[in-house]
């Protein structure tokens, strides 16, 4: 998402407002089967400046955060893979593992779906 991070911000700015709203935000959320709340504590976790309005300087800071968060599952996966002597093939059992970790706990990461 980082690198695309002006595309994806773009076709989330349904309006062209150049600032997307928590509703715009809501459709990218659905799409990966969040529930309404864990898209609005991560909505609210980003809008820094407070005006229920993620601006571009806002949505790149999500963006980074997805990076970041897929590194770290990443390297859970790899870790818990090793450990069980199975073959990982990353990918799709990223997106399965920040789903169900999404479930568990609104905080602990930012709603980025790994592939």
């Amino acid at each position: 998402i980082y690198h695309h991070s002006r595309t994806v911000f773009d076709l989330m700015d349904k309006d062209g407002s150049a600032t997307i709203d928590v509703e715009e935000f809501e459709i990218f959320g659905l799409l990966f089967n969040l529930g309404i709340k864990a898209i609005r504590d991560i909505f609210n976790d980003f809008d820094v400046s407070g005006d229920q309005q993620l601006d571009y300087g806002e949505f790149k800071l999500f963006a980074m955060a997805c990076i970041d968060r897929g590194k770290t599952l990443s390297k859970k996966e790899k870790d818990q893979e090793k450990a069980n002597g199975v073959k990982g093939y990353g990918g799709l059992h990223g997106v399965t593992t920040a789903q169900s970790d999404y479930s568990t706990s609104s905080h602990d990461q930012d709603g980025c779906v790994i592939t």
